[in-house]
C-alpha cells in the first residue's frame, strides 16, 4: 500500500529467491505432507541444521523414518516417500482434522522461547488517537468490565474492516493500533494489538494469544516453534479464569462471556510468564440455539392453508444468521424461503415477506414470514386430508453424510441445541387420525426427542436435537449413523385428517359433479366435432 501513489512514478521493488524471513528471529520450523488427493511419484523433504544443534520431530507413522547423516558443520534430516496411494478426502470432516500424513521438524527449543519471541512484537503502544480515546471515556461510563468489553470489541469487529499484507515483516508484526484505528483496516494481529490496547485503557488485563487455523488442537503435538501458528485472537484475563474473543469475527452481539469462539484447542499466551500451551475453552455463557415454529390454518373450508413461520435465533446461531442477512440482503433471503417452500407444497404465495426483529444486547434473532397455500393436501380422497411435515432444521441435523463407511471422524455442530414445533389448527368437526406419539433416542454424540399429540383443537409436533460433542471417531460411526437413521424416520410425517360426516358427503357430491360435468362436455365435443365433419 503505497500512499500518494501516482501516474508516471516509478515503483521499485527488491526481494530474494531464496532465505527465511528475519521476522521469525530463527524460530521457524519446516514441515510437509507425504500424501495428497492424487498420487505422488515422489515426495521428500530435507533440511539441514548445524551439526551440534539438537534436532525435535513430529512424524507420523504412515511416513518412513528420516535418514540422518551428518557431515562437516551439517546435519542433514532426509524424509522421502515414493509412489503414494492417494487419500480420498470425505465429507464432513472436524475443523482441523489431519487427514494427510505430516512430517515437522526444528531445532529443540521450548514454547517459552516461542512466547519470549512474540513478545517482542508487542511493544507498548504509542498514544491513540483523540476520537478513540473519547469512545473509550465513552466506554467507561458503562455500567460494568463485561459491558466495556463487549462494547469495545464490537467496535473493533465492525469499526476495522480486516485487510491483510502478509509480506515480510507484516506477516508477524502489527501494526501501531492508531493507524489501525485511523485506517480502519487491519488483519488478526492488528485487530488484537488494537482490542487489547483499548482494554488496557478500560484497566481490563487481556493480552494477545497465538492460535493456528489450520491445525487446531492438534498444535499440542507440535515441536515448539514461532510457524506453528496462523492466526492470532484475545485472552481477556479474569479471577475465574478466561475469556477468548476474536476480533476478526463479525455478526457478534451480547455479552462478552457469550460470544463464541472456535476450535482452537491450545494458545500460546502473549504475556510476561508465559511458558506453555493453554487450552481454548468455550466461554461460560456461549451457546448455539435454534427454536423454528410453522403454524397452518385452514382457509376456505379448507381449499387453502396460511403458514406462519417464526425462527428464533439466540447466541452464534443469531450470529450466523446475522451475517448472512448482511451479506445476502433480507430480500434475496425472503426470495430463498419462499422458494424453498413452494418445493414442498408447490403452488405457495408471499403474505408477508421476512421481518427480521434484532435484539443485539440479548444477541437474539427473530424472523417471521407468512404463505398462502393454495393446493396444500398431499392427498384428498372423499373422507380425509394428509398433509406431509417435516421439521427441516431438525432435519439437517440428521442428515446422512455422503461417505458412510469412514476412515475419518464426523463433523457435528456443536455446540448446538435444535428444536422445530408444527402447528395445525383443526377445523371444526375435523379430527386427527394419526395419534400422540413420544419418542427419545440418545447417542453419545446428540440427543433426539419427539413429541406429537392433540392440545386445544391444535395438531402439534415437536422435534429437538442436541449435541454433546462436536465429532463421532470410526470406531463409532455404525453406531451414531444408526442412531440418525431412526431419528430421520421419526422426522417425516404424515398427518391424516378426518372430516366430519357432511364435510364427506359435500366433498362426494361436489366429485360427482365434477365428474357429470366432465362427461357432458366431452358429449358435446364429441357432437358439436360430428356437425363439423358433415358441414
Amino acid at each position: 500500500m503505497l500512499d500518494d501513489l501516482r501516474r508516471g512514478d516509478v515503483v521499485r521493488l527488491r526481494y530474494s529467491v531464496a532465505g527465511r524471513n528475519p521476522i521469525m528471529a530463527g524460530l521457524d520450523g519446516e514441515g510437509a505432507v507425504f500424501a495428497w488427493s492424487g498420487p505422488l511419484l515422489r515426495r521428500q523433504l530435507r533440511v539441514l541444521f548445524d551439526s551440534d544443534v539438537p534436532v525435535q520431530e513430529l512424524r507420523d507413522p504412515r511416513v518412513a523414518a528420516a535418514r540422518v547423516r551428518r557431515q562437516g558443520e551439517w546435519q542433514e534430516w532426509r524424509y522421502l516417500a515414493e509412489n503414494v496411494a492417494p487419500i480420498v478426502a470425505e465429507d464432513r470432516e472436524p475443523a482441523g482434522f489431519q487427514r494427510y500424513p505430516q512430517v515437522y521438524v526444528s531445532e529443540k527449543r521450548s514454547w517459552a522461547q516461542v512466547a519470549d519471541w512474540a513478545r517482542t512484537l508487542y511493544p507498548p503502544p504509542a498514544p491513540l488517537p483523540a476520537d478513540l480515546r473519547e469512545r473509550i471515556a465513552q466506554w467507561r461510563r458503562l455500567p460494568d468490565a463485561d459491558a466495556r468489553i463487549a462494547a469495545a470489541l464490537l467496535a473493533v469487529q465492525e469499526d476495522v474492516r480486516y485487510f491483510g499484507l502478509e509480506i515480510g515483516e507484516n506477516t508477524h508484526r502489527p501494526v501501531e493500533p492508531a493507524l489501525v484505528w485511523e485506517q480502519r483496516r487491519g488483519d488478526c494481529k492488528d485487530k488484537t494489538r488494537l482490542l487489547v490496547t483499548i482494554l488496557a485503557a478500560l484497566d481490563i488485563a487481556a493480552n494477545p494469544a497465538l492460535v493456528s487455523l489450520e491445525d487446531g488442537r492438534h498444535i499440542a503435538g507440535l515441536p515448539p516453534s514461532a510457524s506453528a501458528f496462523d492466526h492470532v485472537i484475545v485472552q481477556v484475563r479474569r479471577d475465574g479464569g478466561s475469556l477468548w474473543l476474536d476480533p476478526t469475527s463479525t455478526g457478534q452481539r451480547g455479552a462478552a462471556a457469550a460470544q463464541e469462539i472456535s476450535d482452537f484447542g491450545y494458545a500460546l499466551p502473549v504475556a510476561p510468564g508465559s511458558a506453555d500451551l493453554v487450552a481454548v475453552a468455550r466461554n461460560p455463557a456461549s451457546l448455539n440455539r435454534m427454536r423454528i415454529v410453522e403454524r397452518y390454518e385452514p382457509q376456505q373450508q379448507g381449499a387453502q392453508l396460511t403458514l406462519q413461520v417464526r425462527a428464533e435465533y439466540s447466541g452464534d446461531a443469531a450470529n450466523f444468521m446475522r451475517r448472512n442477512l448482511r451479506y445476502r440482503g433480507a430480500e434475496a433471503l425472503s426470495r430463498s424461503y419462499a422458494d424453498f417452500y413452494r418445493r414442498r407444497h408447490a403452488e405457495v404465495e408471499v403474505l408477508q415477506p421476512l421481518q427480521v426483529e434484532d435484539d443485539a444486547a440479548a444477541n437474539r434473532l427473530v424472523l417471521t414470514e407468512q404463505y398462502r397455500l393454495d393446493r396444500p393436501w398431499a392427498q384428498e380422497t372423499p373422507g380425509q386430508r394428509a398433509l406431509d411435515v417435516s421439521a427441516d432444521s431438525v432435519a439437517g441435523m440428521l442428515s446422512l453424510p455422503e461417505t458412510l463407511k469412514r476412515k475419518s471422524p464426523l463433523a457435528v455442530p456443536f455446540p448446538s441445541d435444535v428444536e422445530h414445533r408444527i402447528e395445525l389448527q383443526l377445523p371444526a368437526g375435523w379430527s386427527w387420525s394419526n395419534g400422540a406419539a413420544q419418542r427419545d433416542l440418545d447417542d453419545a454424540a446428540a440427543s433426539y426427542r419427539y413429541r406429537s399429540g392433540l392440545e386445544d383443537n391444535v395438531v402439534f409436533s415437536e422435534e429437538r436435537v442436541v449435541a454433546r460433542q462436536a465429532s463421532v471417531e470410526p470406531a463409532r460411526m455404525g453406531e451414531h449413523l444408526n442412531w440418525r437413521r431412526s431419528a430421520r424416520e421419526q422426522n417425516l410425517q404424515r398427518w391424516v385428517l378426518a372430516l366430519p360426516a357432511d364435510k364427506a358427503d359435500q366433498v362426494r357430491k361436489q366429485r360427482l359433479n365434477n365428474l357429470l360435468r366432465e362427461v357432458m362436455d366431452d358429449n358435446r365435443k364429441a357432437a358439436t366435432g360430428k356437425n363439423n365433419d358433415a358441414d
